[in-house]
């Protein structure tokens, strides 16, 4: 976590670019140029980010620019709203593999997640399962 910080720091005054992420544009304070350094730090790498912040901060369209800056930007970027979700769709292999199938996933509500869509989450998320789309059992 330190060397991201110290990225940031360096990265404070470097040009950010305005062809990707509108929400992301010269212009911004200070504070903000930080927050895209750690943004293009994560965006290169292979690992779960979890985002956490008040309604209307931004979240959904910082997941979407650390995906515009990665390496899937070619892939899908899928929102799914766990309060829609049942207990059923993470049985469901089809749902599962369509939905960790290359690309990136922005879960919305995730307080709203049931029991079962928790635990498969979990596994999900666990290094060497996000692949397989297994659920828990």
């Amino acid at each position: 976590m330190d060397s991201i910080r110290q990225r940031a720091k360096i990265v404070q005054s470097a040009p950010i670019d305005e062809t990707v992420g509108s929400e992301f544009r010269r212009g911004y304070k200070r504070r903000m140029r930080s927050v895209e350094a750690v943004i293009r730090e994560v965006a290169q790498s292979e690992v779960p980010v979890l985002l956490l912040a008040e309604s209307g901060a931004g979240k959904k369209a910082t997941a979407r620019r650390v995906h515009d800056l990665s390496r899937r930007r070619g892939q899908p970027f899928r929102i799914v709203s766990c309060a829609n979700l049942k207990s059923e769709d993470f049985a469901d292999p089809a749902w599962q593999s369509g939905l960790l199938n290359g690309g990136t996933v922005f879960f919305k509500e995730v307080a709203e997640l049931c029991a079962e869509g928790q635990a498969w989450l979990i596994q999900a998320l666990t290094p060497g399962n996000a692949k397989g789309g297994r659920a828990p059992g």
